[in-house]
């Protein structure tokens, strides 16, 4: 049974994830496709900090280390090896509160699954449903008429309906994954991803890879693996 705390943090989480989808599709329409890809990597920093801060999960100096030096790579690839923080374009500022905001909501996320206050399924079913209906509300506000035909266009509703099982499944075993491990764990098993989204771009977009974005990627490859050891702090 979903408590009235719960009920706050569902809306909550409804909310949050309803204003971090819309900026997460905004961040790849105001810079590249890498870009933005190599910017979600930030979620692993931040999934370190929350995780310390909100959950009080330990961490190592490795961890502290390597989050420095992924942040280096980010930094080399999007700014192409002038580390003029200036130049860091919209889409990847936008990406990174994104990230921020994704990695809060399930920090917060975790206690009530600790204590079986709420399950996974629940999470899915009421966070999608309370997205759904406000990204819908926002929709129809802005957009009364306009563009309303995408919506009832058969082939739009294929990759809608395809869209919302993988969405759904991620989201589902995303929080089984923070119930019986660290929100910082969870994070950086999950960093890689992005990665392929950075290829497909290159290979289905023609997006223009770089020697930065290379050597960007590779230190933030590196960094990952190092976090992943986690020396815990005494």
């Amino acid at each position: 049974m979903v408590g009235k705390k719960n009920k706050k943090l569902l809306i909550y989480l409804g909310i949050n994830f309803a204003i971090s989808q819309i900026l997460f599709y905004l961040a790849y329409e105001l810079t590249t496709t890498i870009n933005a890809s190599l910017a979600q990597k930030t979620t692993i920093i931040f999934g370190i900090l929350f995780g310390y801060f909100i959950n009080h999960e330990k961490i190592s100096y490795t961890q502290i280390i390597f989050s420095v030096l992924l942040f280096f790579g980010l930094a080399l690839a999007v700014t192409q090896g002038s580390f003029n923080l200036l130049e860091f374009d919209l889409g990847v500022i936008v990406m990174i509160i994104t990230t921020i905001l994704w990695i809060l909501a399930h920090a917060i996320t975790k206690p009530a699954l600790d204590r079986n206050e709420i399950t996974s399924l629940q999470l899915t079913f009421i966070r999608n449903f309370l997205n759904g209906i406000i990204l819908l509300s926002l929709y129809f506000l802005f957009f009364p008429l306009k563009n309303i035909s995408l919506i009832f266009n058969p082939i739009n509703q294929i990759y809608f309906i395809l869209m919302g099982f993988a969405y759904g499944f991620d989201i589902f075993f995303w929080y089984k994954a923070i119930k019986y491990t660290e929100i910082s764990t969870t994070s950086i098993v999950t960093s890689p991803a992005p990665l392929l989204t950075v290829l497909l771009a290159v290979i289905i977009l023609g997006d223009i890879f770089t020697v930065f974005h290379l050597i960007g990627a590779l230190i933030i490859i590196i960094s990952i693996i190092f976090i992943v050891k986690k020396n815990i702090i005494k």
